[in-house]
């Protein structure tokens, strides 16, 4: 069930960066990003509401670590910066080239973390980032071959 869940939540990702690239088009990045946090508290505010969710951990916010709030600045980088890249780029060479940067972080925290370093999981990074890299140069080659139409049969049969 978690593997599900999780395969929701890449496609959840993708389909997000998808729709907030299309509102940056339109409104600006500043302000998509604005309005995603706007969206996301006042979804999350009517989901506490419905669910009668207590707001008793909000007197602990107070007493709570100051990296604790990290978080939040880490999701508006996030937010901010994949509306950019989405635009920039295919959208399968902007969700592998993330890809390979959380694998990347993760591993280093796992080797931060005492857990072994795995030379699978970097040399599986490497080959991402390089098979994007190829496939971007292949796909500029491409655009730049003029396309010729096969006129040698009539359209109508």
């Amino acid at each position: 069930m978690i593997f599900f869940v999780a395969l929701l939540t890449g496609v959840s990702i993708v389909i997000a960066m998808v729709q907030n690239a299309k509102l940056a088009d339109y409104i600006g990045i500043k302000q998509c990003t604005v309005m995603n946090y706007v969206t996301g508290l006042t979804t999350v505010t009517f989901i506490f509401i419905i669910l009668g969710a207590s707001l008793g951990f909000i007197s602990k916010l107070s007493s709570t670590h100051a990296l604790a709030y990290f978080g939040g600045l880490m999701g508006i980088i996030v937010v901010t910066t994949s509306t950019v890249i989405i635009r920039k780029l295919s959208i399968i060479a902007a969700t592998m080239l993330m890809y390979a940067g959380q694998l990347m972080m993760g591993i280093f925290i796992d080797y931060l973390r005492d857990i072994d370093l795995s030379l699978g999981k970097i040399f599986g990074c490497i080959l991402i980032i390089a098979g994007v890299y190829f496939n971007t140069l292949v796909d500029q080659r491409l655009a730049k071959i003029p396309r010729v139409e096969n006129t040698s049969m009539p359209m109508d049969l």
